[in-house]
C-alpha cells in the first residue's frame, strides 16, 4: 500500500511539473524542470558536525563574486546542500556570522558560516568561510606577539590542515603534553 501511494504521488507532482505521470517516473529520461531542480542540490557526499552558535559581532563583505549561499537539510552523515541565492547579486551587502559547522566533501572539510545580510530580502544561509572577508572588526595577520584571527588564520589553512582542525574542533580544547603529543586539556598531566 505504502509503495502505490510512492507511485500516486510521484505520478500527480509529475502531472502537475511535465504534463504526464511518466516523466516523473523517470522512463524517458529528464525534462527540462527536472534538470533544473537538480542542478540546484549539489552533486556528491557530504557529511557535517553539529551546528554551533557564536558571536555575532564580525561583519563581513563579499570575497568570492562566484560563491554561493546554502541551505543544509539531512542527517550529519547525509547532508544536502541546496543553492538558495548567489553572493554575485549581494556584492555591496553587509553581512553577519551568527552560526559555525564544518561540512565534509570529496574527503575535505570546510568551516561554513551561517549569514544574514543586510538585502531588502534578508538574505540568509551557510556560506564558506573562504567566500567572505571580514570587515569589522578589522582583520588582522600574524604577527611575532599576536595571532592572526581565525578567518585569516583558516584560509591559509592546507586541505590536510583542514582536517585536522575538524578532529582538533570535534575533541575540544587541547595541548601538549610533555612528550609533544596532542591530548584533550581534560586528560592534560604532568
Amino acid at each position: 500500500m505504502k509503495k502505490m501511494t510512492s507511485m500516486v504521488a510521484l505520478m500527480g507532482i509529475g502531472l502537475m511539473v511535465g504534463g504526464t505521470g511518466i516523466d516523473a517516473l523517470g522512463t524517458t529520461g529528464l525534462t527540462g524542470t527536472d534538470a533544473t531542480a537538480q542542478a540546484a542540490t549539489l552533486e556528491g557526499k557530504y557529511s557535517r558536525i553539529d551546528k554551533d552558535a557564536m558571536n555575532s559581532r564580525y561583519q563581513y563583505k563579499v570575497l568570492n563574486k562566484k560563491g554561493k549561499v546554502y541551505s543544509i537539510s539531512g542527517t550529519k552523515k547525509n547532508a544536502k546542500l541546496k543553492t538558495i541565492h548567489y553572493l554575485k547579486n549581494y556584492k555591496t551587502k553587509k553581512w553577519t556570522r551568527t552560526k559555525i559547522t564544518q561540512v565534509k566533501h570529496n574527503g575535505n572539510w570546510m568551516v561554513y558560516y551561517y549569514m544574514k545580510s543586510n538585502a531588502k530580502n534578508k538574505a540568509a544561509g551557510w556560506v564558506k568561510l573562504t567566500d567572505m572577508q571580514v570587515t569589522s572588526p578589522k582583520p588582522g595577520k600574524a604577527t611575532k606577539h599576536e595571532a592572526a584571527d581565525f578567518d585569516t588564520w583558516y584560509k591559509d589553512l592546507s586541505k590536510t590542515q583542514r582536517g585536522y582542525y575538524k578532529i582538533a574542533a570535534e575533541s575540544g580544547p587541547f595541548a601538549l603534553n610533555y612528550k609533544g603529543e596532542q591530548v584533550p586539556l581534560q586528560n592534560l598531566s604532568y
